[in-house]
């Protein structure tokens, strides 16, 4: 994927994001992804704990999260940055969590090519019930 040369027309158009994902390889693709897609990256953590915190005291539109942080199951943040109108792509390893299925904005499985996830992130977020 190249860079945009008009962030006017990039898919993501300064879009803010933040990411959780405990690969520091992933996570960096992520990033990468992200920015040249328009995006801005606002905050990249690895553990529960520091996505609490991040999503607590960053200013962002969206999360890419994997919901499994060294261990750590991060549904439950999943749910509450979704319940408040944050667009939600989660990606994980495992099948794709039946409680978070119609409440997050999107639910993608590993391994993910980035045009993948930019066309995620791009899509209008979806009303409750849609």
């Amino acid at each position: 994927m190249g860079t945009v040369s008009n962030p006017n027309e990039s898919p993501l158009n300064g879009l803010r994001i933040i990411i959780a994902e405990d690969s520091w390889h992933l996570a960096e693709a992520i990033r990468a992804s992200v920015q040249n897609a328009g995006g801005n990256v606002v905050g990249m953590v690895g553990t529960l704990a520091k996505a609490e915190k991040l999503a607590e005291t960053a200013t962002f539109d969206a999360a890419v999260m994997d919901l499994d942080l060294h261990g750590q199951q991060a549904n439950g943040l999943a749910l509450r940055l979704a319940e408040a109108g944050i667009k939600v792509v989660v990606l994980s390893g495992y099948e794709r969590s039946p409680e978070l299925a119609d409440k997050v904005h999107e639910c993608l499985t590993k391994p993910i090519p980035g045009e993948m996830l930019i066309a995620a992130l791009a899509r209008p977020l979806r009303t409750p019930g849609s």
